[in-house]
């Protein structure tokens, strides 16, 4: 079961982008940022770099 619980984790950023298109800018800025200190906290701030690189390679 710990696998499961591995895989829960993971797949919520996904689903939070794809509401950011539905939400307001100000909801969607908000799950953005709210994403960003959730990761700090867990994975530190080499992680959260990395996610930025990605998010502006993106756009």
């Amino acid at each position: 079961s710990s696998s499961i619980q591995n895989g829960a984790q993971i797949p919520p950023r996904k689903v939070v982008q794809k509401n950011v298109a539905k939400n307001s800018p100000r909801v969607a800025k908000f799950i953005r940022v709210s994403w960003r200190k959730e990761e700090k906290r867990v994975c530190g701030s080499i992680r959260t770099r990395d996610v930025e690189k990605q998010q502006q390679q993106r756009r």
